[in-house]
């Protein structure tokens, strides 16, 4: 259909040539406009092929961008969950021994050096544990050595008590002979 186009051209280019308007126009008539027409229906359904595959494209490309925006947002909320447990875990874990600690000094503090504190933990808090039961243990032997010399204390003055008491006696019963 190309050949019969360029042939058709050429013999109505060669009658404007000649001068022979009239053949020119009838070879344009007749042989060029049908093959115009059939090339431009051609052209229209080109251009609607094209113009289907780029809605179809950028369908697909809407498509693509919905999944992947609604991804992110599902790995974002993810991402801000864990974020969230893991900040709740840490806060927790944080929080929960420096109560306990707390509670142990302010226990400490009212006097009671008895109470048993779980020791196993191996982390900064472990350690703080640890010393806080050694203090716990050094203040409860101060204080029953307190205690022990308080008693001896007691004992050496009760004894001297006696011991006064004997020496009262004896200086009046001499006393009372002297007189």
């Amino acid at each position: 259909t190309d050949d019969e186009l360029f042939r058709a051209v050429e013999r109505a280019l060669a009658r404007l040539n000649e001068e022979d308007f009239s053949y020119a126009e009838n070879i344009m008539l007749s042989q060029i406009a049908p093959l115009y027409e059939v090339a431009r229906a051609k052209a229209e359904a080109m251009e609607k092929h094209f113009d289907d595959k780029g809605k179809q494209r950028r369908e697909a490309a809407a498509a693509s961008y919905k999944k992947m925006l609604y991804l992110s947002i599902g790995v974002a909320l993810a991402g801000l969950l864990i974020m969230l447990l893991a900040s709740q875990w840490l806060a927790r874990s944080i929080i929960l021994p420096i109560r306990n600690v707390i509670e142990w000094f302010n226990r400490i503090a009212e006097g009671i050096l008895t109470d048993e504190h779980d020791l196993s933990r191996h982390d900064e808090f472990g350690e703080l544990y640890n010393s806080l039961a050694v203090m716990q243990i050094n203040l409860k032997v101060m204080l029953d050595n307190i205690r022990e010399a308080t008693l001896a204390l007691k004992q050496h003055s009760a004894n001297l008590d006696a011991q006064m008491y004997m020496v009262v006696k004896q200086s009046e019963l001499q006393y009372d002979r002297i007189q």
